[in-house]
Parts: structure tokens; sequence; C-alpha cells
């Protein structure tokens, strides 16, 4: 005997973040699991969801001190998560954010932030605006 689906949730990448997708989602009143690169949100609500307990590069969080959960923990890997609710203001619509934080990756990203820089500064340093526009497309 075959099973029915009695229940559809909708798993998106980055990719598929826009107003206009989440509301046709909302409108068709489908569940949805959506990744949302937090660096794109209003500073606001990026506020709101991480809080004072943000965690920096290098420091080792823990749910007493920082509001995260530990949910791996492995000799070679850490993943912290946390769970905050918003209501918008303007429809009263709830919406579910997991937030996660794996030390490793924001180690990763801030070393790239900084490599990246470096060589952007040295272009800057030694090239003429004339040869930036050019070489760089503009």
């Amino acid at each position: 005997m075959a099973k029915s689906v009695n229940k559809v949730i909708l798993v998106g990448d980055r990719g598929m973040i826009s107003q206009k997708n989440i509301q046709a989602l909302e409108e068709e009143g489908l569940q949805y699991i959506l990744g949302l690169p937090m660096r794109k949100m209003d500073a606001h609500k990026r506020q709101i969801l991480l809080g004072t307990d943000t965690v920096t590069p290098g420091e080792s969080p823990t749910s007493e001190v920082n509001g995260y959960e530990l949910v791996v923990a492995t000799a070679d890997k850490r993943l912290y998560v946390k769970d905050r609710t918003l209501t918008d203001e303007k429809t009263g619509n709830a919406q579910r954010y997991i937030i996660c934080y794996n030390p490793d990756e924001a180690e990763y990203q801030a070393k790239n932030r900084a490599y990246f820089k470096s060589i952007l500064e040295k272009k800057v340093q030694y090239s003429t605006v004339k040869s930036w526009i050019v070489k760089n497309g503009y």
C-alpha cells in the first residue's frame, strides 16, 4: 500500500530569497525553510536576531553566555544554534529564524576577508585610477 504525502515544506537556498518569492509562498499558505545571509538583512532586524550575544571569531560560545545551544560537538567540529521568532509589525505575521554559528567557518571567513582586503589595499596603493578602472572592467 502506498503512503500519501500529508505535509510539504519547501526548502530553498540563499538564491531563492526575494520579497516576491516569500510573498508568493505565504499567499499560497506554503511552509518553507530558506537560507538567509545575515549580511543582507537590515541592521535593525539583524541586531534583534543576534542580540547582544553576538559571537565574534575566536570566541567559544556557550548557551549560558551567548544564548546559543551546542548541537554538534565532535573532536574536529562544533555547531551552535539559537531560535528566534520575529513578528512583522505591519502584517502581524510571525517568522521563525534559526541562527547557526560555526566557529571554524567564522574563522575561515575572517581570514578570507583580511586576505582580500590586503590585496585591494595594495592594488589601490600601486595603481592609478585609470588603470584600476580599465583592468577591472568598470
